[in-house]
């Protein structure tokens, strides 16, 4: 896990390729500052609803998690 906290930037969170990540905790909600999280490659079967509370997120990467098999509105609304 990689994790960095830039003033300029906010916080980044990159899990990335970790095949033992199953699930995404509610409590990321409470990372206010988070503008951008790569859990590509990881083994997600979903994305917690919460997410869609992150207003600094700006890149979120889910490629290739081939158990998510659906994203919630409030994510897919992010632009």
């Amino acid at each position: 896990m990689c994790m960095s906290r830039n003033k300029a930037i906010g916080e980044v969170v990159i899990l990335k390729d970790n095949k033992r990540l199953v699930k995404v905790r509610e409590c990321i909600q409470e990372m206010k500052s988070l503008t951008r999280l790569d859990v590509g490659g990881c083994d997600l079967d979903c994305v917690p609803e919460g997410m869609g509370r992150l207003e600094k997120l700006y890149r979120l990467i889910l490629k290739d998690n081939k158990r998510l098999v659906k994203v919630p509105e409030c994510i897919k609304q992010m632009t």
